[in-house]
């Protein structure tokens, strides 16, 4: 980060905001940011189990409160910066292996499901930091990504669940209706291989569905020229398709 200041170094983007044309520089606003930025680092700001046999799967209460909280947390960062600059025990420690984790994935629908907009920055070492646009990490479901203590897994389903509510309905307050549809569509992926003790919103009824996504018919375009196939899409198999088979 200090060479980022100094000039030496320069911020790259990755190959998904190139794509989309977004722009790597630093604003005057953003370096000063940084210059002056508090450090939240997730590994010692939340309390680690530090004995499992004691723990018996079963994390201590400060440790889910932390989990809970992380969502909150994010939402206060100005920016989020991972680290990915050493080998863990013989083992290539890089974006991509740090993207399996399932931790590490719980940190990135955090990101993607907050309210504020804030910046992705992968430092790979000191002369190596790129922007990362987290859209790119929007499939990167936490259910499905490695846990060194399974049962850690099983804390995690309220916590998605709420963020990708929190998502919806901030959405909806915007007036930004196609993204909260999607959003709404994206929750039972987001929730793929995570225990949740509700009533997932799913209904084989049509008549149903539109109402739930604010569209009137099967042919009629939403918003942003979304149709109720558009809505279907995300959903994972098999409750979303049944809908579906009256299009046919």
């Amino acid at each position: 980060i200090r060479n980022i200041f100094d000039g030496t170094l320069t911020v790259t983007i990755d190959i998904m905001g190139q794509l989309f044309g977004l722009d790597s520089k630093l604003e005057s606003e953003a370096l000063e940011a940084l210059r002056n930025a508090l450090v939240w680092y997730d590994y010692f700001s939340v309390p680690q189990i530090m004995d499992r046999g004691v723990a018996q799967g079963q994390a201590p209460e400060g440790t889910l409160n932390a989990v809970r909280s992380i969502p909150h947390y994010v939402e206060r960062c100005r920016f989020s910066v991972v680290l990915v600059v050493h080998d863990d025990f013989g083992k290539v420690c890089d974006f991509g292996p740090w993207k399996t984790r399932g931790w590490c994935r719980v940190e990135c629908m955090a990101r993607r499901a907050s309210p504020v907009d804030d910046d992705v920055m992968v430092i790979h070492g000191t002369e190596s930091v790129e922007y990362v646009w987290p859209l790119g990490m929007q499939y990167d479901y936490p259910g499905l990504g490695e846990f060194t203590v399974k049962e850690d897994a099983k804390t995690l389903g309220p916590v998605v669940a709420a963020m990708v509510d929190n998502k919806v309905t901030q959405l909806m307050e915007q007036g930004k209706v196609a993204e909260a549809q999607f959003w709404r569509c994206f929750r039972g992926a987001c929730l793929t291989g995570l225990e949740v003790k509700e009533r997932v919103e799913a209904t084989h009824n049509l008549a149903d569905f539109l109402n739930v996504h604010g569209m009137s018919s099967t042919t009629v375009f939403g918003p942003h020229g979304w149709t109720p196939v558009h809505c279907a899409v995300p959903i994972p198999m098999p409750i979303p398709r049944g809908p579906y088979r009256n299009l046919e």
